[in-house]
């Protein structure tokens, strides 16, 4: 009796917890190996306690438009060089076009992601899959399908997408 307790109460929190990684049936969207989400998972937490250490990306990373906008507000914009990338970014009655950057010199991620995780990183930080919402933010001001891995990071009351083209960086954004 007490062995279908236990088995019960696990499936519960595994169900629970697994709702927050429910897939909308319009997002196209392909899972990794646990083993390479795991992997990659170990790089993330180490670059965000390591300025950055070991993160590598594919020539070029995206810089979503809610991260673009808070570094125009903290006016780290201004030493950051890259190519304009317009997104279309869903509001309540549509859409909005807004700015993000594709950044390809490493001094400029250095820039971008020390702010981002400099102090912060003394701070403890979560990192987790992303839920629906996210999911269904990010599908919408992508051009491409969702791959894994695909992590949200939460530090200090702000949630930072990061996803991954194999363990390479490929787009980094705010969540609201």
């Amino acid at each position: 009796m007490k062995k279908v307790f236990i088995i019960i109460i696990c499936s519960i929190l595994f169900n629970v917890q697994g709702q927050d990684m429910k897939i909308p049936k319009e997002i196209v969207y392909h899972k990794a190996s646990k083993k390479t989400n795991e992997e990659v998972k170990q790089i993330l937490s180490t670059a965000i306690k390591n300025h950055g250490e070991n993160l590598t990306y594919n020539q070029t990373f995206i810089c979503g438009p809610n991260l673009w906008e808070y570094l125009i507000v903290n006016k780290i914009n201004t030493k950051v060089s890259g190519i304009n990338v317009n997104f279309n970014v869903p509001i309540k009655n549509g859409y909005k076009t807004m700015k993000g950057r594709a950044i390809q010199k490493r001094t400029d991620f250095n820039i971008i992601w020390n702010f981002l995780f400099e102090k912060k990183g003394l701070y403890t930080f979560t990192i987790r899959k992303p839920n629906t919402s996210e999911l269904i933010y990010y599908w919408k001001i992508i051009p491409y399908d969702i791959e894994e891995p695909i992590f949200i990071v939460e530090i200090n009351n702000i949630k930072i997408l990061t996803d991954f083209s194999n363990k390479n960086l490929l787009h980094l954004d705010l969540i609201k």
